[in-house]
């Protein structure tokens, strides 16, 4: 059985999440709220879809639609929940929330949810949520601040003269992410097997003719 506590997923997992969320963390990460509300929200569905297909595990198998179809259906109500109760941070999230729906990330962690028990599943959910979060939110602190001199929209007077505007642009996430997974990687070098069709489409899975 897997070992899904939070320390055990320190040590295992940070760089294959973060590469596997790399989208929504490089397009997100300009600004410190966006990046938490979007560490939230996959949070929230990882969590949710997890504890479905779990319960749902004997109806669906491991059917690769039936986990985007509920994949699909939480994103659609974080959504839409966000729009309802975070009306400001709802339009930096632009087309980004919605494509949390078909987001690598979120179908590692729904593949895991084959294996072990219900604790496992959600403990599963909860450590990569929690370890996606921080890691967005780190590279938006340092977007926002060497780039924009503010930290989540309030202005950092002693910054000011001294920004990098490459870092509040599109090409800076790439090179906050770069950076950040490098840290990452040297941190925690142990990381979790890639398997799985997730790990197989990001090109991450064993080469069969190996």
């Amino acid at each position: 059985m897997r070992d899904n506590s939070l320390s055990a997923a320190l040590t295992r997992k940070p760089v294959l999440l973060l590469f596997l969320g790399a989208c929504p963390a490089m397009a997100l990460s300009a600004n410190v709220l966006s990046a938490l509300a979007v560490g939230v929200a996959a949070l929230l569905v990882m969590l949710l879809s997890n504890l479905v297909l779990w319960l749902l595990r004997g109806i669906l198998g491991g059917s690769v639609l039936a986990k985007l179809v509920v994949i699909s259906c939480f994103v659609s109500a974080v959504q839409m929940l966000m729009n309802a109760f975070l009306p400001s941070v709802y339009p930096m999230m632009g087309v980004y929330l919605a494509v949390l729906a078909v987001s690598l990330l979120l179908f590692h962690e729904a593949e895991e949810t084959d294996e072990g028990g219900l604790g496992a599943a959600l403990g599963g959910a909860v450590s990569a949520g929690l370890i996606f979060t921080a890691a967005v939110v780190v590279m938006a602190a340092v977007r926002e601040l060497f780039g924009s001199a503010s930290f989540a929209g309030i202005p950092v007077a002693a910054l000011k003269n001294y920004t990098v505007p490459l870092l509040a642009q599109a090409p800076g996430g790439f090179v906050v992410f770069a950076f950040v997974l490098a840290v990452l990687n040297k941190l925690c070098p142990a990381k979790a097997e890639p398997k799985g069709a997730a790990c197989e489409v990001a090109g991450l899975g064993e080469d069969p003719e190996e």
